[in-house]
């Protein structure tokens, strides 16, 4: 074994003692070596639509996808993460997600409800950020997943799916010195952070020669840190570097962490570098104690200082007072501890206290730090009294021998009079006493307690928590006055008064003083034989000590048995009623009851059919689908501190249907008016997203059988009519709405219109079928510009000549437009070839 290896197994003895002893007794200066609970897990949540490549965002999300989950022990598993992706998008955001159980529905354990619109979908199933210990996340079918394909509608329920222990993934890194060289052979530990002071090492292991390491196997859903330790090599060279967290901090205190989340592939923590630290020195003197040696150690402090880490630890053998550490920047302090002698195993601290709180702390920089000395040895208490003679006052006198004795009566320390019947002395840390005072002329004796023998004194024990310590009075006052038991009258809840009698002393002239106590702590202002109790006094045991005073006697005291106070009795209130329109989508409100007593507070829930709606707490409630044809109520409960709480239910009323969907915007008919074989379309009303709508054609007011689409292709029997198309909504838990289009107008007949030619004279026909008269206004157009026209006459018969002449030679294209008549329809303007000759 190596020298350094032979130490450090030396100084293991003592470590144990001192981290029991900083554990115990310091507030926990070292970290406690356990594995932290599970992190609760998230408030699961329902299914939520989301737009995705591959799924038409149209289309409702009517279609739903079930299952359970079991773990790897075969049972159903609660707090599983249930997703389905579009399959082009497995990357992406899912459209649906669910948990395996919702908190209070305790049907739903292991089980999943996916709502999603039809498509084809990957599933999987994973652990959720924060619960752990953590599942290998798994696609439905295994591997890279099976695809779900889900029809419109569906119901579609797939197999159990059984999830296996999270394999873990790999944490990686690298340690390099100071120059940002690799350092080989250095041992570097996972760490399980919980708190500051709360963890557990996971697996150590050793860097390579180019100063890498890696934790090939890490839970996820856990926070780690990581460690480096510098003091010695894997060959147990000695490198005297301090130890090294993550973040480059001196302890876990300060130590970055990091969280592996249940869907990680792993993390790399990058470069840690091992420096060689600030030098810290200093001393330790002995004090009062024969230790052989003494260990030092290192304390690195929280903000608050109130908590350390041991960073390092110096062996002090007899005879050698000097340490020497080597710290990296932060606050410290040390400690210093016996290992052997009467103080084994107790913790000096610098400042000269055994309190971390109180301990002296200092800042490590770039520069050396000398701390200076650590006293080390038993301190001692200041104890102080008071003594009164026999008429009560302050008793003083060379007569009096007073001092601090033990249980067999050797005497401790002599007490110093300080005047006013004030002495103090000394007295060792944790060494048991009593005071003892004896009347050189009366051949009196008096003992801390009042007794007159010492196995009847009161005893004490000076701690290093107090500088001084006062323990009270010693009196040559004749004996107290004594009385029988109080016994209190009146109930014990809150709102009723408590009362007693005046006590009957065992001596004449004895005055009484009353004070009323809540778990034996005096209440203010409570001094008189009654007490009116109040809420503070619920759940708290109340009494009564009453103090006899006499002259030339010590006070006497009686205490009534402790009563337990209860709540006062309930606020009561007339049955409220609930107002507002009892009609899904409207609003109900629960006006605050007149409670009998005063400073009630109300909290509410309403009921449906007498069952409480989940979260529905507040004094108003907005009906919903769920609602239409039940009866709702609300239940409304007074509170008041230091009291029982009341109820009172409201009447139910009946929930009808709610009002119908508005109009957002309406339709209107556009197309060919062409009786024979045009087409005409509907521009669809509008209305809001949760209603459906279905379509009914009508003509002249008449239904028109079978025309239930937005398009509509004309007939002779439609011609000569007004259509129109009425649009009927509805909404789950509503009254229907309908809503009737802009109108449209289908003419009997459509024109037809021919040029012919000769010369600059152009014949214009105008004809329809069934030899239909062709009157109307015609106006010819030639680039854009009215170029002729003319009204046809029913003398005419559709026919006309115009002279074309001012077009030139030549062929053009110009556009008839007809006006139409009561018989035929009009026409926009047909582009037509015309030779000019």
């Amino acid at each position: 074994m190596s020298p350094a290896a032979g130490a450090r197994t030396r100084t293991a003895t003592t470590i144990v003692a001192l981290a029991a002893l900083l554990l115990g007794t310091l507030v926990a200066v070292l970290g406690t070596h356990t594995p932290a609970d599970a992190a609760d897990p998230p408030a699961p949540g329902g299914s939520e639509r989301r737009y995705a490549p591959g799924i038409d965002p149209t289309l409702p999300a009517d279609a739903t996808v079930r299952g359970t989950v079991l773990g790897p022990d075969g049972l159903l598993r609660d707090y599983v993460l249930v997703e389905a992706f579009s399959v082009l998008d497995p990357g992406g955001e899912p459209v649906a997600s669910d948990l395996t159980y919702e908190v209070g529905d305790l049907a739903s354990h292991g089980a999943y409800t996916l709502h999603v619109p039809a498509g084809d979908y990957l599933v999987r199933f994973s652990s959720p950020d924060g619960v752990a210990p953590a599942l290998e996340p798994a696609y439905y079918g295994g591997g890279a997943g099976t695809t779900v394909t889900v029809a419109p509608a569906q119901d579609l329920l797939l197999d159990a799916v059984a999830l296996e222990r999270d394999r873990g993934v790999p944490v990686t890194g690298r340690v390099l010195d100071q120059d940002g060289r690799p350092m080989g052979g250095i041992r570097v530990s996972l760490v399980r952070s919980v708190s500051d002071l709360e963890y557990s090492v996971r697996s150590q292991v050793w860097t390579d020669d180019d100063g890498a390491f890696t934790f090939p196997a890490v839970d996820r859903g856990r926070t780690f840190t990581i460690s480096v330790y510098g003091a010695y090599d894997i060959d147990e060279t000695r490198l005297g570097l301090p130890t090294t967290w993550l973040g480059g901090a001196p302890s876990i205190i300060d130590a970055e962490t990091f969280t592996l989340g249940s869907r990680s592939p792993g993390r790399s923590v990058g470069d840690l570098v091992l420096r060689s630290g600030t030098p810290v020195t200093g001393t330790i003197t002995l004090r009062d104690t024969y230790a052989q040696g003494v260990d030092v150690a290192l304390v690195h402090l929280n903000a608050e200082g109130d908590r350390g880490w041991v960073v390092a630890w110096a062996w002090l053998p007899n005879g050698v007072r000097r340490y020497r550490f080597s710290a990296l920047p932060g606050r410290y302090t040390l400690a210093a501890i016996p290992a052997d002698g009467p103080d084994e195993g107790e913790t000096f601290f610098l400042g000269d206290t055994t309190d971390l709180g109180e301990a002296q702390s200092f800042l490590v920089g770039d520069q050396a730090y000398d701390a200076g000395s650590i006293p080390v040895g038993p301190g001692a208490t200041q104890v102080t009294f008071q003594l009164f003679d026999r008429d009560g006052g302050p008793a003083d006198g060379d007569q009096l021998w007073a001092g601090l004795v033990d249980r067999d009566g050797t005497v401790l320390s002599r007490a110093t009079g300080l005047g006013g019947g004030r002495y103090q002395a000394k007295v060792r840390w944790n060494t048991e006493f009593t005071v003892y005072v004896y009347d050189q002329v009366r051949k009196e004796r008096r003992y801390l307690g009042g007794g007159t023998v010492r196995r009847e004194a009161r005893f004490l024990s000076a701690s290093p928590e107090s500088a001084t310590l006062d323990v009270g009075a010693i009196s040559f006052q004749l004996p107290a006055p004594t009385a029988a038991t109080p016994t209190v009258r009146g109930t014990a809840r809150a709102g009723q008064r408590l009362a007693v009698d005046v006590p009957t002393w065992s001596t004449s002239e004895v005055r009484s003083a009353f004070q009323w106590r809540r778990d034996d702590v005096p209440i203010d202002g409570a001094v008189d034989a009654s007490y009116q109790l109040t809420s503070a006094d619920v759940g708290h045991v109340v009494s009564v000590r009453i103090t006899g005073s006499a002259s030339g006697r010590a006070p006497g005291v009686v205490t009534s048995p402790g009563l337990l106070v209860g709540a006062g009795e309930a606020p009561t209130a007339t049955t409220p009623a609930p107002t507002g329109t009892a009609r899904n989508g409207h609003v109900l409100t629960a006006p605050s009851p007149d409670w009998s007593l005063p400073e009630v507070s109300s909290t509410y829930q309403w009921l449906r059919d007498g069952q409480p709606i989940r979260g529905a707490t507040s004094d108003s409630y907005l009906l919903r689908t769920p609602d239409v044809g039940h009866r709702i109520s609300v239940r409304i409960t007074g509170h008041r501190p230091g009291h029982e709480t009341g109820t009172v239910t409201s009447a139910a009323v009946p929930v009808g249907l709610g009002d119908p969907p508005p109009v957002l915007q309406r339709g209107f008919i556009r197309g060919s008016s062409d009786p024979d074989g045009g087409i005409v379309r509907l521009s669809p009303t509008i209305w809001p997203a949760d209603a459906t709508s279905t379509l009914q054609w009508y003509a002249d007011g008449r239904r028109v059988p079978g025309a239930t689409s937005t398009t509509l292709r004309l007939s002779p029997r439609l011609a000569r009519t007004t259509l129109t198309v009425v649009s009927t909504a509805t909404r789950v838990g509503s009254v229907s709405a309908t809503s009737t289009s802009y109108s449209f107008r289908v003419w009997f007949a459509a024109p037809r219109i021919r040029l012919t030619a000769r010369g600059s004279k152009v014949t214009l026909r105008v004809s329809a079928p069934g030899g239909l008269p062709t009157t109307g206004r015609v106006v010819i157009h030639h680039d854009r510009r009215i170029v002729a026209r003319t009204m046809l006459t029913a003398r005419q018969h559709g026919v006309t000549t115009i002279d074309l002449a001012r077009l030139g030679r030549g062929r053009h294209t110009v556009r008839v437009s007809y006006g139409g008549n009561d018989l035929v329809g009009p026409t926009g303007g047909r582009p037509l070839k015309v030779d000019i000759e």
